[in-house]
């Protein structure tokens, strides 16, 4: 065993009281498997604290980080204290936040498109989505989600395959046939949705560009994203909740 230090001021192992109260302490370093730490007391000659490597590291591993716990915090507990409140209050809102982010993007999720068909829809049966399941199959793609949209202002069955591609099969004819929507029918649509503006340039997307991400639930669909400038308006897209 060997003298180390004398302390006149907290380490990280004596910052709870009562060790600050008993002042100066001496720290010595022992020299054994556990490569043990002990504090004694200078004014009562007493053992105050003791400590091993392993009890060293696991604090420093858990408890420390956990109540953001470095010794230059914690001598001044006025500051080390409304650190810790701020930051709890920042958790708070961004728990909030995540959550209110998480129920927004749910209610988008779960949202599906009803589509009206009157009196033409009773004279002619429509493809239902077995029978676009069942088209897309016979064209050798593995479907694992059919979902309606509606496209430039008509409906269709979009299956997505497992690498994120879709397939769309018309839902407004009376036989189910894989299908694009038609360009003219996509620009018509950007025309309607800015209203007034020149017309610049016409592009067909076939994957995502700065304007407009591939993420999921937003997959650029058998190459018929059409994106159309106006101006210094863009418009991407061909979707439209009709």
């Amino acid at each position: 065993m060997k003298y180390s230090a004398t302390l006149t001021s907290p380490d990280q192992w004596t910052l709870e009281e009562p060790l600050p109260s008993q002042l100066p302490l001496l720290r010595f370093e022992v020299n054994d498997e556990d490569d043990s730490r002990i504090y004694v007391s200078q004014a009562g000659a007493e053992v105050v604290m003791y400590s091993t490597h392993r009890q060293r590291t696991m604090a420093w591993l858990g408890a420390i980080p956990h109540w953001i716990y470095p010794t230059m915090l914690r001598r001044h507990v006025h500051a080390w204290s409304l650190g810790i409140i701020a930051l709890s209050a920042l958790g708070t809102v961004m728990t909030l936040a995540g959550i209110a982010i998480g129920i927004w993007h749910w209610r988008w999720r779960v949202r599906r498109t009803r589509w009206s068909g009157g009196a033409d829809t009773a004279a002619a049966p429509r493809p239902s989505a077995l029978d676009a399941w069942r088209t897309m199959s016979a064209g050798g793609h593995t479907i694992a989600e059919i979902r309606p949209e509606r496209i430039a202002g008509h409906p269709y069955y979009n299956g997505t395959t497992p690498d994120g591609h879709g397939i769309l099969v018309a839902a407004d004819t009376t036989v189910a046939a894989i299908t694009e929507p038609l360009e003219s029918a996509l620009i018509d649509n950007a025309r309607r949705v800015l209203a007034g503006a020149p017309l610049v340039d016409v592009s067909l997307l076939v994957r995502g560009d700065d304007y407009y991400r591939e993420t999921e639930g937003r997959v650029i669909t058998g190459g018929f994203l059409t994106a159309v400038r106006c101006g210094t308006c863009w418009w991407s897209g061909c979707r439209s909740a009709d």
